[in-house]
């Protein structure tokens, strides 16, 4: 399952997405707003309930990781969840995302 995972100092916020079948091109967005709710689009649709999220209020100790963590491990775990597979055209906005644009993006490549 896809974790989008944020962390203020100590204090952890996760938002947690449905299983992904795997062997199956998916398209994935997590939205942020401005009051910190994490929304999951799986395929062009909501999955799952929103969160709150932590909104980052300083310079992080670590890079932005897609895939794994490479410095510190930012969630409750022991090894870094590294995920098997390819990532491809990973983008992001700064600014409101309108929902109405990502059904357009989830379409798979030469579709």
């Amino acid at each position: 399952a896809p974790v989008f995972a944020v962390r203020n100092s100590s204090s952890l916020k996760q938002l947690v997405g449905p299983k992904i079948p795997l062997e199956k091109w998916t398209h994935l967005v997590v939205v942020l707003a401005a009051d910190g709710t994490g929304t999951l689009y799986l395929d062009g649709k909501p999955a799952g309930k929103p969160a709150k999220l932590h909104l980052v209020g300083s310079q992080p100790a670590d890079n932005l990781n897609l895939g794994a963590d490479s410095g510190s491990l930012v969630g409750e775990y022991d090894n870094p969840l590294p995920f098997v597979g390819k990532l491809e055209d990973v983008r992001l906005y700064w600014g409101t995302l309108r929902p109405k644009l990502i059904p357009a993006w989830s379409q798979p490549p030469g579709e």
